[in-house]
C-alpha cells in the first residue's frame, strides 16, 4: 500500500522536495483559518447590525468576556433597566387539521 500522505498534507518532507510539481493554483496554508465570533453569530442569525465595529469610532470590537454567573447576569439587566426573566412560555396550541380555519 503507498502512502499519500506526504504528498497531501503541507509542510511535509516529500512535499517540501517537490515543490516544483506543486500547481499555483492552491497556495498552501498551514496556518488555519478562523472566522470571529462576531462573523460567526452574523452569519448563523443573519443579524443586520454591525456587531463588528463600534457604532461611535468605527473601531474594531472584541469580546474580552463572558458573563455566566445568574447573580452578576441580574445585576448587570437590572441596572440597563431590562428584565432578568425571560417571558413565561406561552401553553401548546391545539391545531385540528380538520377544521376550517
Amino acid at each position: 500500500m503507498r502512502k499519500l500522505r506526504a504528498e497531501i498534507i503541507p509542510g511535509s518532507k516529500k512535499n517540501k522536495s517537490n515543490a516544483s510539481n506543486v500547481s499555483d493554483a492552491v497556495p498552501p496554508s498551514s496556518a488555519s483559518v478562523r472566522i470571529s465570533w462576531a462573523r460567526l453569530l452574523k452569519r448563523v442569525f443573519d443579524i443586520d447590525i454591525d456587531i463588528e465595529h463600534c457604532p461611535h469610532c468605527g473601531g474594531a470590537l472584541k469580546i474580552i468576556a463572558a458573563i455566566l454567573e445568574k447573580a452578576a447576569i441580574t445585576k448587570i439587566l437590572d441596572h440597563l433597566g431590562l428584565p432578568a426573566r425571560a417571558p413565561p412560555r406561552a401553553h401548546a396550541q391545539i391545531f385540528d387539521p380538520f377544521e376550517p380555519s
